[in-house]
């Protein structure tokens, strides 16, 4: 889910390319990112792997973060095999 940079004010200060698993569903849905979860496409659209890239380049960002993000990334990882 998005960050509530409300709660987090300096959120943007720090992340300069918020990413979050409710926009990738979101464009997966929309197809946005095609077959392959290719990298950025030339609209400047990123791509799948770019998007899951953006996430935990973030999450190094914020150490709180990586035991939360580990895991749902363990849960999704159990779900695609």
């Amino acid at each position: 889910f998005a960050v509530n940079t409300d709660e987090v004010q300096d959120y943007l200060e720090v992340i300069k390319r918020p990413m979050d698993y409710s926009t990738i569903a979101k464009r997966l849905e929309q197809a946005e990112y095609g077959l392959e979860l290719e990298p950025s496409s030339a609209d400047g659209v990123d791509g799948g792997m770019d998007s899951m890239e953006t996430i935990l380049l973030n999450v190094l960002c914020d150490v709180d973060q990586v035991h939360q993000v580990w895991t749902v990334m363990v849960v999704c990882l159990l779900a695609i095999h």
